[in-house]
């Protein structure tokens, strides 16, 4: 796996992680978790896109 997709790969892990933890702080529905969910995806199309390279 090359370097970048590696760095993206441990940060998609990190920010999953920390996703569950707002939500649980903060419920599924609140803005903070919503906001945090969007940039996770976001990471996940890169990811996907240079995956697909």
């Amino acid at each position: 796996m090359p370097e970048i997709q590696e760095e993206l790969s441990n940060r998609i892990a990190q920010m999953q992680s920390q996703l569950v933890k707002i939500a649980i702080n903060k419920g599924l529905n609140s803005r903070e978790t919503i906001l945090f969910s969007q940039k996770l995806d976001k990471l996940i199309l890169d990811y996907q896109k240079k995956d697909s390279v």
